[in-house]
């Protein structure tokens, strides 16, 4: 049975209330994190909150997708406790992204090239600097993550589905990239079809237990405005069960530090020993799903003979 989830640090709790932010708040550690909870059938917070130094900055959670120049666009979007004069988006040595600000306090981060959107949804953090006007510690540097989720759910309870959909490792000397979602239904003779027009592929993995996969030419079509909602099917001799749901990028961490995110909030590309193992007692089999998400997998192949 798939029972795979992606963890999550110490974190802080939720901020859900669009409050004003204000230069008056306390002076906090240098480094803060925040998530968000990782469930079935549904996610609740709309933004989320981290501290660091003399400033607080809030991600809203849902991103703004769209068609741009080069495919499909994600926008992120931020907000600042602190007057900002400058935003810069990157990963670990090179610009990515272009982040703007939108006012004194407020910023986007956009996605606009198929490669950015598929790097930072099938695990890739993004980092944004920000330049405060004001305070002591003037720079900081936040780093965020993306995840593709379902959510909007609607129909039969006897449907199970995991929000999160996530990115795993599927050797097929191409892209080696699928994004896998999940599925249980409360009938183990039951079958289960995904009905869309860019519906993903629907594996059997054990009675009642299902995974299904997009590419991710798939997901960008899916992600897209003019895609609305899926249905997944399950049918039996004894069940005809429906549930419906939407898929969107969703922000899920969020970290911050005012002091050098290379000791902060960069860590070390090493393979874990438990996901090496895994790989090896895999054999020749493609599907590594069950090991670890995708680039904890790309890390350990890249060390393997």
């Amino acid at each position: 049975m798939y029972r795979f989830a992606l963890p999550f640090a110490a974190l802080f709790t939720l901020a859900c209330a669009d409050v004003p932010a204000g230069d008056d708040d306390a002076g906090g550690v240098l480094a803060g994190e925040a998530a968000l909870d990782l469930k079935a059938d549904g996610s609740s917070g709309n933004e989320l909150r981290v501290r660091a130094g003399e400033m607080s900055v809030w991600l809203r959670t849902a991103t703004e997708v769209g068609v741009g120049d080069f495919g499909t666009r994600v926008v992120i979007f931020g907000r600042a406790s602190r007057d900002l004069d400058n935003a810069f988006s990157w990963v670990p040595d090179d610009a990515f992204g272009e982040a703007q600000l939108t006012s004194a306090r407020k910023f986007k981060v956009v996605l606009d090239e198929g490669h950015e959107v598929n790097s930072i949804l099938s695990g890739q953090p993004i980092f944004v600097t920000l330049h405060a006007k004001t305070g002591t510690l003037r720079d900081y540097v936040v780093r965020i993550a993306l995840e593709p989720r379902l959510y909007g759910f609607t129909g039969s309870r006897q449907i199970w589905l995991r929000d999160a959909v996530l990115p795993v490792y599927v050797r097929d000397g191409l892209s080696n990239l699928r994004y896998r979602g999940h599925a249980t239904v409360n009938d183990d003779t039951a079958a289960l079809e995904v009905e869309a027009d860019d519906a993903p592929t629907v594996i059997a993995e054990e009675p009642g237990d299902f995974a299904f996969d997009w590419t991710y030419e798939g997901l960008a079509q899916a992600l897209t405005p003019s895609h609305d909602t899926f249905s997944f099917i399950a049918t039996s001799e004894t069940l005809d069960a429906e549930k419906r749901a939407k898929l969107a990028p969703f922000v899920v961490k969020v970290a911050m530090t005012a002091d050098d995110p290379y000791n902060d909030l960069i860590p070390l590309r090493t393979c874990d020993e438990t996901v090496r193992q895994c790989i090896v007692d895999a054999g020749d089999l493609a599907d590594l799903g069950h090991c670890a998400v995708y680039r904890e997998v790309q890390i350990c192949m890249a060390s393997l003979p």
